[in-house]
């Protein structure tokens, strides 16, 4: 690429670097905004991974039409995504349902005695 032989700008995106004003100025100062001041996506390396899940993570992007990283961002944000949940609605919700049914509350000792029934 060449450099440009425009004249410097009297106003610059960075005054240590001064842009020329020619017309390609807009578009140097577009991707200088984009590269510059978002911050930049950190590259993270898996290690460890087995083989079996690596083989399924290929089979998942093949079939979602993705590349491997694709498929594994996927499958981070949506996990990341998922809501979080009001314990106390969930248990508030589970009593209502716990009184309309007709198996018998249990508590601790008897669920614990049930669990070791049978065991050796």
């Amino acid at each position: 690429m060449l450099p440009c032989t425009c004249p410097p700008a009297q106003t610059s995106f960075s005054s240590a670097h001064p842009l020329p004003s020619c017309f390609h100025n807009d578009i140097i100062m577009l991707l200088s905004k984009v590269l510059i001041d978002e911050e930049p996506m950190p590259n993270v390396a898996l290690r460890g991974m087995r083989p079996e899940l690596h083989q399924a993570l290929k089979r998942a992007a093949e079939r979602s039409h993705r590349s491997l990283n694709g498929e594994i961002l996927a499958r981070l944000e949506a996990s990341l995504r998922m809501p979080t949940v009001n314990v106390d609605a969930l248990l508030a919700r589970i009593e209502v349902r716990r009184a309309r049914s007709s198996i018998p509350k249990l508590d601790t000792d008897e669920l614990r005695a049930l669990k070791q029934a049978g065991r050796p």
